[in-house]
């Protein structure tokens, strides 16, 4: 992993729920996402790769994401045509 950069996205927090055992959507128990406390490292380039990752991060794993220095991901200045 020499001369890679990294960056940490994370977008697991805890989120309502709005099941009457866990507690109400309005102010009740906080419940946990299913992959909180699960570190996953990403090396993906291609969309598949990081589409996965962002999945993972929805479901609360925390995604450090390893990137080439200096271009990092192709597919963030991608704009939609082929």
């Amino acid at each position: 992993m020499r001369n890679m950069a990294m960056t940490v996205r994370n977008r697991g927090d805890s989120v309502k729920s709005a099941d009457p055992a866990v507690g109400s959507a309005s102010g009740g128990t906080e419940a946990r996402l299913p992959l909180e406390g699960i570190r996953v490292i990403e090396q993906g380039a291609f969309i598949t790769g990081p589409y996965a990752s962002m999945l993972l991060a929805d479901m609360g794993a925390d995604v450090i994401k390893v990137e080439r220095p200096g271009t990092g991901d192709a597919f963030r200045s991608y704009d939609g045509t082929l």
